[in-house]
């Protein structure tokens, strides 16, 4: 039997180097790959010459000359102890290059996929196993060819699998629920971002109730904020929407309770309520007279007397002895002119802080340990929380927000200080010719 060659050539080393890692060829020659062939016996299988300088499994490889280095079978490189070797080089494109290749691949070559995805309708979309792993965590199963998705519409499986490959998804008002449903079932968080992002960017007075329902249940934090925040700005449009009439109940008095309506007055709120009630009144008639009891929900000491005096003799409300109660002792507080203790929505209460604090002066003492002073100059409603915020400019032209609490307390601290008693005037100094002005003894006192 004829015995292999020894001088083996130096490519067919590099291959079997290559086979878990591509290594560039370094800028110097690289003896520790020859010396390693040519030092092996001439007995030794090929494989056996070249076992020495794979890199070793139990490290991740880098693209260095270290990779040549011949490793022992039981010993691990120590990379504390080994001086590096070397200047390590980044090509910042190479990211984006294997993206796009791997998206090319795809498309021109779906045979090299090794799993196939199927959507709930039957849709089977083929993909390349090592990228699921990496960008879609929400895939289970891979010792199958077939991956069975049952909560994943076919619709959008095509454009949440090239998403993977290209970073792109193209999303529209009818499929962002369904989308947003698929990214979320796999566990694409891009997808997830990108859908929520959409939906913040379309907000409308006729979607905006849906949005808030999707944002509930994906645990969308800023599209549950600008979804409630647009509700509060534009509650008298949305109200005439398609959706607030299909909206449950619980919704409905969540939308309702809100003290950040801007609205003017109460009787919107009550209208929006008794157009919920009509849309399906024989089984939403007693959910109306229980809301209607809530004083959250509607506020019935800012509506307006001619209403409240209506709802007290309203055959369906006086056959509700609850609700019936809650409107006449309404309707008695104002014959007695008792105070009204009732909350008061955003534009109300925006308006009633302005009439009260608008061009008051304030102090306060900042870290520097000096004391500013200021005057309160507008009063608005923070979004999402539907808090007071009032702004104050300085006299030395800064100027910052404030929340209604510190307000209150500076405006309590002026009081006090105005209200103290006042300090005595100086007499003013008469003047007198400066020769006839007499010099003032500088000197101190000597005790005797």
């Amino acid at each position: 039997m004829e015995e292999p060659k020894t001088d083996l050539p130096v490519p067919e080393a590099a291959e079997a180097v290559e086979v878990n890692h591509t290594v560039p060829e370094p800028a110097t020659a690289a003896p520790d790959v020859t010396q390693a062939v040519d030092a092996a016996p001439a007995s030794a299988p090929v494989d056996a010459q070249v076992e020495e300088v794979k890199p070793s499994t139990d490290e991740p490889v880098k693209a260095t000359e270290d990779v040549l280095a011949p490793v022992k079978e039981d010993k691990k490189p120590n990379s504390a102890s080994t001086p590096a070797r070397g200047s390590l080089q980044q090509d910042s494109e190479h990211q984006l290059s294997l993206l796009r290749r791997l998206a090319e691949v795809w498309e021109s070559d779906p045979s090299s996929c090794d799993v196939t995805l199927v959507g709930s309708d039957g849709t089977e979309v083929p993909l390349h196993s090592v990228i699921a792993r990496a960008l879609a965590p929400g895939i289970v199963g891979f010792d199958k060819q077939r991956i069975e998705l049952p909560s994943v519409s076919g619709k959008i499986l095509p454009a949440l699998v090239r998403y993977l490959y290209t970073g792109e998804l193209r999303i529209d008002s009818d499929s962002a629920g369904d989308m947003l449903s698929g990214a979320t079932a796999l566990g694409i968080k891009g997808a997830q971002q990108l859908c929520g992002r959409y939906l913040r960017s379309s907000i409308t007075a006729a979607n905006v109730l849906k949005r808030q329902a999707i944002a509930t249940e994906h645990d969308l934090s800023e599209l549950l904020s600008s979804s409630l925040d647009f509700i509060d700005r534009k509650f008298d449009s949305v109200v005439l929407s398609k959706e607030w009439l299909q909206l449950p109940k619980a919704q409905v008095a969540a939308i309702l309770s809100r003290n950040s309506l801007m609205v003017e007055g109460e009787e919107p709120v009550y209208q929006a309520l008794k157009r919920w009630e009509q849309h399906d009144k024989p089984s939403r008639h007693a959910d109306y007279l229980e809301l209607l009891q809530d004083a959250e929900v509607v506020r019935l000491p800012f509506l307006g007397s001619e209403l409240v005096a209506s709802l007290d003799k309203d055959p369906e409300v006086i056959e509700c002895p609850a609700a019936k109660a809650v409107v006449h002792e309404e309707l008695v507080r104002r014959l007695l002119g008792k105070e009204n203790t009732a909350i008061p929505r955003g534009s109300t209460r925006v308006k009633e802080a302005e009439e009260k604090c608008l061009g008051k002066r304030v102090k306060k003492k900042f870290e520097d340990g000096k004391l500013y002073q200021g005057k309160i100059t507008g009063v608005a409603q923070e979004v999402g929380t539907g808090k007071l915020l009032f702004n104050i400019l300085y006299d030395d032209g800064d100027g910052e927000d404030v929340y209604e609490a510190e307000v209150e307390e500076m405006l309590r601290a002026a009081g006090k200080r105005s209200s103290g008693t006042p300090k005595a005037k100086k007499p003013a100094a008469k003047k007198t010719p400066a020769k006839a002005t007499p010099k003032k003894n500088t000197a101190k006192k000597r005790k005797k």
